[in-house]
């Protein structure tokens, strides 16, 4: 295994260790920026503890690692979430038009059926009294509310 998906892996298997602790998370960029600057910050400290003057310096590095593999991981989940996002959006964009497209079809397809009986009872079959175009006229008429349109 070369040095790369090692790390790769371990960044994997970080993430599931996030997920399982705390659930697929979706926050806006500003969290994940705090949230990426936390475990940025505790790089900072492990390179501090492990080697300047002033701190309890324990030449141990193993925690500077670490948390860039955490730094990793955040990152991302980052992506990840970004990701779903646009999928999402896109995903919702298309079902909001769908919907609206099956509404429009829906109520046309009410107007004609309606337009359709209505002529159907303005005919007189027996003696003809209506022409045709008078009563399609006046289906369409009564089906806008009396607007002659």
């Amino acid at each position: 295994m070369s040095l790369r998906q090692k790390v790769l892996d371990e960044i994997n298997a970080e993430r599931d260790r996030q997920e399982a602790k705390w659930g697929r998370q979706d926050h806006q960029p500003e969290r994940w920026l705090s949230i990426l600057g936390e475990e940025f910050g505790e790089v900072c400290k492990a390179v501090c503890e492990a080697s300047f003057p002033g701190y309890e310096t324990t030449g141990d590095w193993s925690q500077y690692r670490k948390e860039l593999i955490h730094v990793a991981a955040v990152a991302a989940a980052m992506a990840e979430c970004f990701d779903r996002r646009e999928e999402t959006s896109g995903e919702q964009v298309l079902r909001h038009q769908r919907e609206q497209c099956e509404k429009i079809k829906a109520t046309l397809d009410a107007k004609r059926r309606k337009l359709h009986v209505d002529y159907l009872s303005k005919v007189n079959w027996d003696n003809k009294s209506l022409s045709v175009l008078d009563a399609v006229r006046e289906a369409y008429i009564d089906s806008h509310d009396g607007k002659n349109l």
